[in-house]
This record gives C-alpha cells, sequence and structure tokens, in this order.
C-alpha cells in the first residue's frame, strides 16, 4: 500500500541502530493490474505495476546536523478514512469482488492536508525548513497532491521529483522508482538532504549514504521484463524474465548464448 515503503524504511532503521543487523533490502512492490476494477475509469487509468528497493547499512555518525542516515520519521495512520481508499474483498473467481475502491476528491484533500501537516512536524523535530531541503520526493499519487504539498510546503518545485507521469500510481514502489529517476540522473547526490513522503502522512528526513542502480524496461508486447544492475564493481549485467512470474530471470550478460535474442 501507498504507505508500506516507508513504513519498512522505519522498522529497518530501527533494526539497524540496535546493532543486531548491518545491512539490510527493503523493498516496494505491487502488483495493481490484480485488483483493478477495468470498468472503473476513475481508478484503472491511475495505478500501475511497480517495484524499487534500497540497501540501508548501519555505519557510525558523529551526531551532528551533518550525519547522513535516517535523520527523523514521523508515521501517522487513522482507520477513520478506510472507505476513502479500500479494496472492497479477497481473490474473486467471478471478478465481482477484490477491487480497488476510491474517493477521488477526499482522498486529494485528505493527503495535501496530512502531507503538510506532518512533515512541518518534521521540520520543527530536526531544525530544518523548507529552504534547507534539497529534493523532495513525494509519493506519486498524481501531480496535483504533489505539486499542491510542496506549493503549501513553500518547497521550490525544482527541488521536487516527480516521476507519477512515467508509471502511474504504483503505491509501495513509487518512492524508490522517483529514487531510481533522481540518482541515476545526477540530481540526488550523497549528502544530499532528502525528504520522502508518503500521502496517508508518513515523512522522512535522510541523507543518502547508497547508491543505487536498477533499471526495468517491458517489452513493447509487456510479456517479458528487462532489467540491468550494476554490481559493487561496476560491472552491468542485463536480466531478463517473463512479466507472469513463470520463471525465474536469465541473466543474459552472463549466459553462453548471450549473443542470441530471447
Amino acid at each position: 500500500v501507498c504507505s508500506g515503503f516507508v513504513y519498512a524504511l522505519a522498522i529497518t532503521d530501527g533494526l539497524l541502530r540496535t546493532g543486531t543487523y548491518k545491512r539490510a533490502l527493503v523493498i516496494g512492490a505491487e502488483t495493481f493490474s490484480r485488483i483493478l476494477d477495468w470498468n472503473d475509469r476513475t481508478t484503472c487509468v491511475l495505478f500501475g505495476d511497480g517495484a524499487g528497493a534500497v540497501v540501508m547499512e548501519a555505519q557510525q555518525q558523529p551526531g551532528t546536523r551533518e550525519d547522513r542516515g535516517i535523520l527523523t520519521t514521523h508515521l501517522r495512520s487513522d482507520g477513520r478514512h478506510k472507505s476513502k481508499l479500500y479494496v472492497d474483498g479477497g481473490p474473486s473467481s467471478t471478478q465481482t469482488v477484490g477491487h480497488l475502491r476510491m474517493e477521488g476528491r477526499a482522498v486529494f484533500k485528505h493527503a495535501v492536508a496530512m502531507i503538510t501537516d506532518v512533515i512541518e512536524d518534521a521540520f520543527r523535530t530536526t531544525g530544518y525548513t523548507a529552504a534547507d531541503i534539497d529534493w523532495f520526493v513525494p509519493h506519486q499519487a498524481n501531480k496535483r497532491i504533489i505539486d499542491d504539498s510542496a506549493h503549501k510546503l513553500g518547497i521550490a518545485p525544482e527541488k521536487v521529483v516527480t516521476t507519477v507521469q512515467m508509471h502511474g500510481n504504483t503505491s509501495a514502489a513509487s518512492i524508490p522508482l522517483a529514487l531510481n529517476v533522481a540518482i541515476k540522473d545526477g540530481r540526488i547526490k550523497k549528502g544530499d538532504l532528502v525528504l520522502l513522503d508518503r500521502a496517508s502522512g508518513q515523512v522522512r528526513v535522510f541523507r543518502p549514504g547508497w547508491d543505487l542502480e536498477l533499471e526495468w524496461r517491458w517489452s513493447p508486447d509487456s510479456k517479458w521484463i528487462a532489467f540491468s544492475q550494476d554490481d559493487r564493481d561496476f560491472n552491468r549485467d542485463l536480466w531478463i524474465a517473463p512479466a507472469d512470474g513463470s520463471a525465474p530471470p536469465v541473466n543474459l550478460t552472463r549466459h553462453p548464448d548471450n549473443d542470441r535474442s530471447p
């Protein structure tokens, strides 16, 4: 769901701080195509499938404002608003239930109010202001929510990372996908002050101390997913997998027949 990735970051951050674990992979993934009502044009055109991940590693910091890593996290949840965005049941062979339902106008109004309120709490906790933020990477729900939230907070438009136009609302996957784009194109760099938010009232302020290199592409017929990944030695491998998950990914770079097209 929308808040899943930020919640996962918060839990992982807590575990790493205990010293029990050194390194963790945090994944945000969604397959909305399984729960969309394709006759409901108010939802089916807005959401998309996606996946992204980050690696988190525990590192000793001096304890100053210039620390790298997670600086503060603010999480909120309010079950009273369940009816505004929900799934109306489990899997159904008749396809009569198990679909995403949303009150779009109500979600928009609630999202903008909650996002700005919780971000202001984060500013008060850290002593930072909107002017100090290098990059704002919001949940990619829709551009109006992103633009209105940034405007209300006083964050300059050129500091906002927006990728919703590329893949729709991919819920838990949207922030890692946006991070990937902004890191690959050189905007977000190590040491930058980055603000993340989710539409349901979660926010995180951090300075990245990691690199993310992962790129996905769909085949024209949507039957295959190809992705490239850089390892720690900066060697790039090309992988391919069937989109329906019927077989594991194949590393084409290291495959003996890598000169052949799949």
